[in-house]
């Protein structure tokens, strides 16, 4: 099954640490990036914004100009949209699941709210 997938889209699967995606990729490296659960498990942790700001800044690194973030979450996205620096990126909701989207558009530029 895995091939199947490989080979009719493309698509490829990577084990990394996030805090240093440095290390394996360049700036710009993605137009897409999925992440599951991980979000959830270091919002566990006691202070862990430090740990959510570099981890988003590294998301935010290897995307392209244009690319878009996407993660699902088991947590409010009123309360996982404070981890969002806001000059950043441009986000909204789909709710289906608790599921937030997030696009980067124009890095370092301010960006207003959609």
């Amino acid at each position: 099954m895995n091939e199947i997938i490989y080979s009719k889209y493309s698509l490829q699967y990577d084990v990394c640490d996030i805090f240093n995606l440095s290390s394996k990729y360049q700036q710009e490296s993605f137009d897409v990036v999925i992440e599951k659960g991980l979000l959830d498990s270091i919002v566990c942790k006691k202070d862990c914004e430090p740990e959510v700001n570099k981890m988003m800044r590294e998301i935010f690194r290897v995307l392209s100009k244009n690319g878009v973030f996407i993660f699902v979450s088991h947590g409010e996205p009123k309360k996982r949209e404070g981890f969002i620096d806001k000059s950043l990126w441009i986000y909204h909701y789909e709710i289906p699941g608790l599921q937030l989207e997030i696009e980067n558009e124009g890095k370092g530029k301010k960006i207003g709210e959609k």
